[in-house]
């Protein structure tokens, strides 16, 4: 049995060492773990910001080769031709050929080129005009008023997602169809693909995942680790 002067020594070493040990640790941790929240608020906030221009810019390009697809000399003049002459087979076959030669490699990002006459019909595509081939009556409807977006969707097992302009003539202002250019989503997702490497960084190991944990961010005061 401890005596009486070994009781108060052991309320002494709880009283002096252990309580303010526990305290100073219970403090640490969670001072440690805000910090951890906030850097990686940071990152996240930092990641999303960059994440935002790369679109932004990879985006703007896309539409940009949308335009000048749109505006090629060489469209404008065959299709107003394809117009008159109710898609003559000749011209089709001409412009397929130019659109797969001279328009797709441009740009490594292109999946395929659809055009359609000023009546909605598609005339052409650089995959050719394939009973198979599935088109979007979105492309022509809003793409005759201005140059739209239609987001993602999956052909072939491949994600898409396309932009689509009017033709018009330069002098007259006619209507002479619409031009959409299909861009495959894979560019998009290396894009992200690189902004998580960025957040992880080169430092962190996750070639095993089932051996890491894993961290929620609710918003920058709460955080849930499994």
């Amino acid at each position: 049995m401890p005596t009486q002067i070994g009781k108060r020594m052991i309320l002494w070493v709880i009283t002096l060492v252990i309580i303010p040990l526990g305290t100073v640790s219970l403090i640490t941790y969670y001072q440690t773990r805000q910090t951890l929240i906030e850097q990686i608020y940071t990152t996240l906030n930092v990641t999303a910001d960059s994440l935002k221009k790369h679109l932004d810019l990879f985006i703007e390009n896309k539409t940009t080769r949308t335009k000048e697809v749109a505006t090629y000399r060489f469209l404008r003049d065959t299709l107003r031709e394809i117009n008159r002459q109710s898609g003559k087979a000749e011209l089709i076959d001409e412009l397929n050929h130019y659109l797969t030669k001279e328009k797709v490699p441009m740009d490594p990002d292109i999946h395929d080129i659809l055009i359609f006459n000023k009546h909605g019909k598609m005339v052409s595509s650089s995959h050719g005009l394939s009973k198979g081939i599935k088109v979007k009556p979105e492309y022509f409807l809003e793409g005759r008023n201005g140059l739209t977006f239609e987001s993602f969707e999956n052909i072939d097992g491949e994600g898409l997602f396309s932009f689509s302009a009017p033709i018009t003539d330069v002098k007259s202002g006619e209507f002479l169809g619409v031009a959409t250019v299909r861009f495959k989503a894979s560019a998009i997702n290396s894009i992200l693909a690189d902004e998580v490497k960025n957040i992880w960084g080169a430092h962190i190991d996750i070639s095993d995942p089932s051996e890491k944990g894993r961290i929620f961010i609710v918003d920058r005061n709460k955080m849930w680790s499994k």
